[in-house]
């Protein structure tokens, strides 16, 4: 249902092999998240930083694909959790949300 691919946003996206509703619960993460204090080095890029510390993948070697979605200003999918789509996506689009709104 889901796939990681090059993305014209940035690096890498994911991606739907098949058509979503809206208010579907797509399966982008498997409960992988830590909450830390201090999150150092190149580890940072890949945690969200929120008051008081970053939630970061328990595992950066077996990440959730969750943690490859991209920005949009108009994202198609929810920032809440668990995520939701924000209105019908067809096959082949890509997965975004809102980074302004973690």
């Amino acid at each position: 249902m889901l796939v990681l691919k090059p993305s014209k946003i940035q690096g890498v996206g994911v991606f739907t092999t098949t058509k979503l509703k809206q208010g579907a619960t797509p399966p982008l993460f498997n409960r992988d998240w830590v909450f830390r204090k201090r999150c150092t080095g190149r580890q940072r890029h890949y945690c969200v930083a929120t008051k008081g510390g970053y939630w970061c993948p328990r595992n950066y070697h077996r990440m959730s694909i969750g943690w490859y979605l991209n920005h949009s200003d108009a994202p198609n999918c929810s920032s809440a959790t668990p995520p939701k789509t924000l209105r019908h996506i067809q096959a082949g689009a890509e997965l975004t949300i809102d980074y302004n709104k973690l």
